[in-house]
């Protein structure tokens, strides 16, 4: 492989990488742009977008996950949380967990999170229970315990989108095989 081709992929690497890192806003560990959480048994979700809730690591520090499931009473609450595309509107998931509430026959007294994972791949924290942190467990008692209909939004948020690739990435990747190929 010659200087010159050597040269083109690294800086076509380059600029990839760099085109890549807003395409993604709410990494594994940063903010998300809102939280929707579905009551058991129903239609109705509540939209979150306190700042507080948006942290990745507001339901639990995600340590000392577990597969086994811990012994939890009462319903799940699905929350999901996304992330705002790079056009400024539209909302993309991220991940889904189910938050099962604090009671005294719930083992340790705090609120579970199952961890169901990322919406489109994987990682370390799939499929594992931890315990949720207080500041989520108040977070839900707020939801659970106060008038539903008084904080339910629309069932289906407008704009959703499961797909993380934006048409800035197709732009750059297709320049990149442009720059690479062999004249």
């Amino acid at each position: 492989m010659s200087n010159s081709t050597r040269r083109k992929l690294l800086v076509s690497g380059i600029i990839l990488a760099l085109l890549l890192i807003p395409i993604y806003p709410a990494s594994a560990k940063g903010l998300f742009s809102r939280i929707t959480v579905q009551l058991p048994n129903t239609d109705q979700i509540i939209d979150v977008t306190d700042s507080a809730f948006l942290d990745f690591w507001a339901f639990s520090d995600f340590t000392d996950g577990t597969r086994e499931a811990p012994k939890v009473v009462g319903p799940a609450y699905e929350v999901t949380r996304w992330y705002l595309a790079d056009d400024g509107k539209t909302y993309v998931m991220w991940d889904r967990l189910r938050y099962y509430h604090t009671s005294s026959e719930n083992t340790a007294g705090r609120g579970w999170v199952y961890y169901e994972g990322l919406v489109n791949g994987g990682s370390e924290y799939d499929g594992r229970w931890y315990l949720s942190t207080r500041h989520a467990d108040a977070l839900m008692e707020s939801i659970i315990f106060v008038e539903p209909n008084a904080t339910v939004t629309s069932s289906s948020p407008a704009s959703e989108s499961t797909v993380g690739i934006g048409t800035t990435t197709l732009f750059v990747f297709a320049l990149i095989l442009w720059i690479i190929q062999p004249r």
